[in-house]
């Protein structure tokens, strides 16, 4: 099951760097002119250096794709951990 949720992490990963990449050059193509005084798009005003906006966008596309992996599969792995450890400690003929 650990397998598979680095595969997760590495697909959410991937996802948010392709994605990052592709609202950053969005943003990039919509530049508004700079003799220009009309912005095409205020509501989307980026007071950062590119590099530092790319990072952000990377970290809030991976905040976004943070449901990939479900709690409820973790919860449920931590538990299933507890219960094998109960029985581990209980079983009488490991110790023989």
């Amino acid at each position: 099951m650990n397998r598979y949720i680095l595969y997760i992490l590495f697909t959410q990963l991937s996802l948010s760097l392709i994605t990052s990449a592709i609202g950053f050059a969005w943003n990039v193509s919509n530049e508004p002119d700079k003799g220009n005084d009309i912005n095409r798009h205020a509501y989307v005003a980026e007071n950062f250096k590119p590099n530092v906006n790319f990072v952000l966008k990377f970290f809030t596309y991976f905040l976004l794709y943070n449901t990939m992996i479900p709690i409820s599969l973790i919860v449920s792995m931590e538990m299933v951990k507890v219960a094998q450890s109960y029985f581990i400690t209980k079983d009488q003929e490991m110790y023989v």
